[in-house]
């Protein structure tokens, strides 16, 4: 079970693929090692802040069920920049429990 993933800057620039499922991460930060990810399995973790996902703009699938998202607003907003999004999970976290959950998805991405 990893509580923390540290890579040195440089060291994964053409990893497309990444999957840190079920572990305890509570930071996406090393994703800026990570620029050219394009699928991002990061369930069952303890993430609470989605804004590195912006450090990777090829991202097409990022499935984050199963952590302690808890601001809809402000993780749509972290989602917005990321055009080629195609697949989104963020079922099981406390946000998905907000009124109008999945019609605001849809429309703000």
């Amino acid at each position: 079970e990893l509580r923390e993933l540290v890579l040195p800057c440089g060291a994964l620039p053409l990893l497309v693929e990444l999957n840190v499922n079920k572990n305890a991460l509570a930071s996406l930060s090393f994703l800026e090692c990570c620029p050219a990810l394009q699928r991002l399995y990061a369930s069952s973790n303890i993430f609470n802040d989605v804004t590195p996902l912006a450090l990777c703009p090829a991202l097409a699938v990022v499935a984050l069920h199963g952590n302690i998202l808890k601001d809809l607003a402000v993780t749509l907003q972290a989602l917005q920049g990321l055009e080629h999004i195609h697949e989104l999970e963020l079922d099981g976290n406390p946000l998905s429990s907000a009124p109008g959950y999945k019609h605001s998805v849809v429309q703000e991405l």
